[in-house]
């Protein structure tokens, strides 16, 4: 008996991964509302977050400290306007900056850097008061 405890306990457990590793399984598990898109973005005259299948969102809300090119995975609510003429994001968290095309490795991670506004400020030159730029080996670059 013990034994088959153990094992309905893992199967369990597995189905259980297996329904949170599928799309859309934090929508589900959570507030329906909230989604999670992930590509690169573009900072221009109207910031862009273009997925990568192609689909492109405009960004509003917290975008402060991103840069044109960063590859990242962020979290915010569809919202019923359009921005720039395509559907927009209203942005609450920035979650990942990656550092490679396949997701492995990060500059940023929510999870590990803490709050994306301080990392920027301190990575970037990021000032939430109106400066937007960041640091690298040659200095001060603005966006």
């Amino acid at each position: 008996m013990n034994r088959q405890l153990r094992i309905r306990t893992f199967g369990t457990a597995l189905l259980m991964t297996a329904a949170l590793a599928l799309p859309g399984a934090a929508r589900a598990a959570g507030d329906p509302s909230v989604m999670h898109v992930d590509g690169y973005i573009d900072m221009g005259r109207c910031p862009t977050l273009r997925e990568h299948d192609g689909k492109v969102y405009g960004l509003v809300g917290a975008v402060g400290g991103l840069r044109s090119g960063d590859h990242v995975r962020l979290e915010g609510r569809l919202v019923d306007s359009y921005v720039c003429g395509g559907a927009a994001v209203k942005v609450a968290e920035v979650q990942a900056i990656w550092a490679d095309d396949h997701h492995r490795t990060t500059y940023y991670d929510h999870l590990q850097n803490g709050s994306f506004e301080r990392w920027a400020a301190d990575n970037r030159g990021y000032n939430p008061r109106g400066r937007r730029g960041y640091r690298d080996g040659r200095g001060y670059r603005g966006d």
